[in-house]
């Protein structure tokens, strides 16, 4: 997987440009749903923009989750083996204390 490889930095650039990509594109779905609402009243060019506007967010939505959803569980990996790093060390450090 992509993100396997990113170092944390990376991997925190990535979710915080997938968080912004996210309200992005919500607000792209949000527009194109008041166009849809628009098109009851005799908006007619917004008729032809409503839908593919939600399509389109819609479609970003599901790509900055999966970004932030594969960056995410990277920057969990590296703090979770940095916990178990400490705890190593830790134990080693009783064991060797109790010697």
């Amino acid at each position: 997987m992509f993100f396997d490889s990113l170092s944390k930095s990376a991997a925190l650039n990535w979710q915080h440009g997938a968080e912004i990509a996210l309200l992005v594109a919500a607000a792209i779905v949000v527009i194109g749903l008041i166009g849809e609402l628009r098109s009851m009243v005799r908006w007619t060019t917004w008729v032809r923009w409503a839908t593919p506007l939600v399509a389109i967010g819609v479609a970003g939505e599901l790509l900055a989750d999966g970004a932030l959803f594969g960056a995410s569980e990277r920057v969990q990996t590296i703090e979770d083996r940095k916990l178990l790093v400490v705890e190593q060390q830790e134990a080693n450090r009783d064991i060797s204390q109790r010697s």
